[in-house]
């Protein structure tokens, strides 16, 4: 009896100490379990607002709006169009005195519409938005910038309204470019897939030399066409400043370009070529 008085007690001590031991374990592993489950939900949380953030709406985050995507070339087509019916409408047929500002945007969407239809019929795999050369280059896009610029102040602050709207220049500027795209769009069509907007490095297999139709006479008829075209957009306009401007950077353009483009065509098809540059030309002046 005495024994068992005094083991009792120690034994319910250690009893006791194993009970309150496992109490504290589990006290602790519950706080950690909602510790690790309130930073799990804040990570969530900021995941989800930093998502909710930086996305782009899904309309636009389609794949169909990419540079390729049929949706941007749909409306992209369809703005084209609008502006050519609107202005081909206010210059033709409203015949009011904006009609000559109207006709520059009118020839402007039927040229971008056109490469576009080029790239269409004869590259087909490489039909993108970049095909309507609306975003051509930086220098293009402060040209057109200037052209509207000086029409808009020379006609509002500068000059009579009769200057701006001169009957002979409009006239003379605007056959120049209807003449001017005439021939881009034959020499593109005469060519066919043998015309690139890029100028090729390498010799592609099925690239031939063309030689008939207007390139008989003309070494480089799309870049004819399409200088005098630029230049008659701003005679058109009687931008007196554009007109210099844009005739100085375009022979500059072509110049480069055509330079670059001919040592690539003597390579490709050597003495051929070299003879073929004799019986033409070029078309633009001092560049021969």
């Amino acid at each position: 009896f005495s024994l068992t008085v005094e083991v009792l007690p120690s034994k319910v001590f250690v009893v006791f100490r194993k009970l309150k031991k496992n109490q504290s374990e589990q006290k602790t592993n519950k706080q950690k379990t909602q510790t690790n489950e309130r930073s799990s939900l804040k990570i969530r949380k900021m995941s989800s607002s930093s998502s909710s953030v930086n996305k782009t709406p899904a309309l636009f985050s389609h794949p169909v709006w990419n540079n390729r995507g049929p949706a941007k070339l749909a409306v992209t087509g369809f703005g084209l169009g609008m502006v050519f019916g609107l202005t081909l409408y206010v210059s033709v047929l409203a015949r009011n005195s904006w009609g000559n500002y109207a006709s520059y945007f009118c020839a402007l969407a039927l040229f971008h519409m056109w490469e576009f239809c080029y790239v269409a019929m004869f590259h087909p795999s490489e039909l993108k938005f970049d095909s309507f050369l609306l975003n051509h280059s930086d220098a293009y896009t402060y040209a057109f910038a200037l052209a509207n610029v000086e029409y808009l102040v020379e006609r509002l602050f500068i000059f009579p309204l009769s200057w701006k709207t001169n009957t002979y220049l409009t006239t003379i500027g605007t056959v120049m470019v209807i003449i001017g795209l005439i021939i881009r769009i034959v020499a593109m069509y005469t060519a066919g897939s043998h015309f690139h907007h890029l100028v090729r490095e390498e010799r592609e297999e099925a690239h031939k030399l063309v030689d008939f139709g207007i390139y008989r006479y003309l070494r480089h008829p799309s870049y004819f066409g399409w200088f005098w075209y630029v230049v008659g957009t701003q005679i058109m306009l009687c931008n007196p400043l554009s007109t210099v401007a844009y005739a100085l950077a375009c022979y500059k353009f072509f110049s480069d370009r055509i330079e670059h483009e001919e040592q690539q065509l003597i390579k490709f098809f050597g003495d051929a070529y070299v003879q073929y540059r004799k019986r033409t030309f070029v078309g633009i002046p001092f560049i021969h």
